[in-house]
């Protein structure tokens, strides 16, 4: 058990000793394209969330101004609030010891509550991330926390709100209730969520950290906060080029799992680059630039591609008894090729 105390323990402390001796008590100060094809994009089935090979939506260790741009304080029973620390700092404020410390690679700083930072008698302090729109399956929110020290109970929610940023009333998904205590872990400690366990793909949110307890004098320790992602799993990015010199291909349209992605697509016509599935099968039917349903399809190709950047190339004729056959002996059936480590803009 730590021996350090509340900078306010030491004032009442010594005003009891004051009182009981007749000396004078005393007195201190207290100190943020293309339409993704949401239903293609790979969801996470089970475990925690990884962090790796992901689009970083909110990336946020509160290096710069605080709250950061489109962060948002809420302080309903009064008191500063949130705010940012440097690490090193000593004796941590509101306490006669400890040291402000971060995570590994977590900067120079780090997003900071205790128990003296709330209203008077009780704390509830909240810092709400900027919105994010269009929740994604494979979403995920990792942050690192750190409870300190184990003499004095706290609690910190996780709350999601789909409407508004600045009302607490309006964070009413829970996604974690986080309950410290004398057996708590006063070290920096990881924590992962899936976001669709707990709203629907297509939401837009908002995500509340909330510090609370009903009695800061004798609850309410310090919470640090610090290397804030909002993780999205990064997808394929493809264009497709038709190279097929068949007259009967001069127009195609191209289907992606059933659903019509290109109409009256034309021989030497490219794509900008889109958003594709990633490391799931996904059928490509080309059929004639007059198809009325996926029914009409020609030729199918299924294809399962890794996160990265591709050019899909249609290249060859539908019928090769229709014409010469190569000198060389190559293939000259219609068919699609994915080149890898493409580049959707050109270098100097």
């Amino acid at each position: 058990m730590s021996g350090v105390i509340k900078f306010s323990t030491v004032v009442f402390l010594i005003a009891a000793i004051s009182l009981a001796f007749g000396q004078k008590r005393y007195s201190g100060t207290e100190e943020q394209q293309f339409t993704i094809l949401e239903e293609y994009v790979n969801a996470i089935n089970s475990g925690e969330p990884a962090a790796s090979n992901g689009i970083n939506i909110i990336d946020e260790s509160f290096e710069g101004t605080f709250p950061p741009a489109g962060w948002t304080k809420l302080n309903p029973d009064g008191g500063s609030g949130w705010d940012k620390l440097a690490i090193g700092t000593t004796p941590i404020p509101g306490w006669t010891g400890g040291v402000v410390t971060g995570p590994a690679n977590g900067g120079s700083s780090v997003a900071f509550a205790t128990w003296n930072t709330g209203g008077t008698t009780s704390n509830d302090q909240w810092i709400i991330s900027p919105q994010v729109t269009g929740v994604e399956d494979s979403d995920s929110l990792i942050f690192w926390m750190r409870y300190w020290p184990d003499t004095y109970d706290d609690n910190v929610d996780v709350r999601i709100s789909t409407t508004v940023g600045n009302d607490p009333a309006a964070f009413s998904t829970i996604v974690d209730q986080l309950v410290f205590s004398a057996t708590s872990d006063t070290n920096w400690v990881r924590y992962a969520y899936k976001i669709t366990d707990h709203v629907a793909a297509g939401s837009d949110i908002y995500i509340g950290i909330r510090e609370h307890v009903t009695d800061n004098f004798n609850d309410g320790a310090s919470i640090s906060l610090d290397l804030f992602s909002y993780t999205r799993e990064a997808g394929a990015r493809l264009q497709v080029i038709h190279n097929a010199a068949d007259p009967a291909a001069a127009e195609v349209d191209v289907y992606l799992d059933g659903t019509l992605l290109l109409d009256n697509f034309p021989f030497r016509g490219a794509t900008p680059f889109i958003d594709a599935p990633t490391d799931v099968p996904f059928n490509v039917g080309i059929a004639p630039g007059t198809s009325t349903s996926v029914n009409d399809t020609l030729k199918n190709f299924v294809f399962n591609l890794p996160a990265g950047t591709y050019v899909a190339v249609a290249n060859g004729v539908l019928d090769p008894n229709n014409f010469a056959a190569n000198p060389d002996g190559r293939d000259i059936a219609f068919t699609i090729f994915a080149k890898g480590d493409a580049r959707e803009a050109g270098t100097d």
